[in-house]
């Protein structure tokens, strides 16, 4: 049993049981292949998507647009200054950041988050999202997800000249679109991954179930006797008896 947990199709090809052996062996074998090909694609993706978010977006642009934005109601002060600091920050390449570059990226994410709690959209109705850390899971997935950050995109100018935020999907960046589809890509298979992952270990937990259940039939023993038994008056009484040992 543990060898079919371990190695697939092990304890039914020790009961001889060569065909569903080689079903969950083929198995196995499959699902490990998808699993490779799709999280190596899915990873290759989600290393395209960041580098074309370092690329093409930006918490200053993002920061700067926000300062001249006619729905901020706040004091723009702190933002002012936040993104003067963070002016000499490379975006397009955080990899060479010195801690004084990593810490003005912090100001300016925080100053953002204020400004953004001070904003309404074009409705009246307060941003519903804050600029997530720079770098976090949620960064790269808001940015390409919600009209409001449009204007950290690289193209937002030209395809919004006054600079207000969009309100309809053909009306956004093309670098916004490009990223969310690129986006959406890499995630969808990264999910695919994962859930053959726990397609391997149900097969695992299958193939180990039906060597066990094997091996108890093939292990099976049924003894019966046959006894006389002599009764009060004299006579002899025969007794069957049938027993099942495991």
């Amino acid at each position: 049993r543990a060898g079919s947990a371990a190695v697939q199709g092990a304890g039914l090809a020790y009961n001889r049981c060569w065909v569903r052996a080689a079903v969950y062996a083929g198995l196995e074998v499959a699902l490990w292949t998808g699993y490779a090909s799709w999280r190596g694609q899915g990873i290759d993706g989600r290393d395209a998507y960041q580098a074309e978010a370092h690329a093409r977006w930006s918490p200053h642009r993002y920061g700067s647009w926000l300062v001249d934005y006619e729905g901020y109601r706040g004091n723009p002060t702190e933002l002012d200054a936040a993104l003067q600091t963070a002016a000499r920050v490379d975006f397009q390449a955080p990899g060479t950041w010195s801690a004084r570059d990593e810490e003005a990226v912090r100001t300016l994410v925080s100053a953002i988050r204020a400004a953004e709690d001070e904003s309404v959209a074009a409705n009246g109705v307060a941003f519903s999202h804050q600029l997530p850390l720079y770098g976090s899971q949620q960064y790269y997935e808001l940015i390409g997800k919600y009209f409001q950050f449009n204007p950290g995109w690289e193209d937002f100018a030209a395809a919004s000249p006054d600079g207000a935020l969009p309100v309809a999907l053909a009306k956004t960046p093309d670098q916004f679109r490009a990223y969310a589809d690129d986006h959406g890509d890499a995630n969808g298979l990264l999910r695919r991954a994962s859930r053959v992952s726990s397609v391997i270990v149900l097969n695992h937990v299958l193939s180990a179930f039906d060597a066990m259940l094997t091996a108890r039939v093939h292990n099976l023993r049924l003894d019966s006797e046959l006894t006389l038994l002599p009764a009060a008056s004299g006579a002899v009484t025969p007794v069957a008896s049938v027993r099942l040992q495991f």
